[in-house]
């Protein structure tokens, strides 16, 4: 996922979490790495990134024309 993309996924959401979450999803760290860096909880960031990641299939299924007919 590009920092723009991830930008794109936060829609007013910011925090510790989502920082958390960039650091695994753009940066390229561990949920494991991310704790460490961030102290938050592993549950925590994991529940950051499963909703930058559902916010971004929503986004690509309303922005993304199908190509399958």
């Amino acid at each position: 996922m590009t920092d723009d993309q991830f930008n794109c996924c936060l829609t007013n959401r910011s925090g510790p979490a989502s920082e958390a979450a960039r650091l695994v999803l753009v940066k390229g760290l561990t949920v494991k790495e991310a704790m460490l860096e961030t102290t938050l909880a592993e549950q925590t960031i994991r529940n950051a990134i499963s909703r930058i990641r559902k916010r971004d299939t929503q986004i690509r299924n309303a922005y993304c024309v199908s190509t399958t007919a």
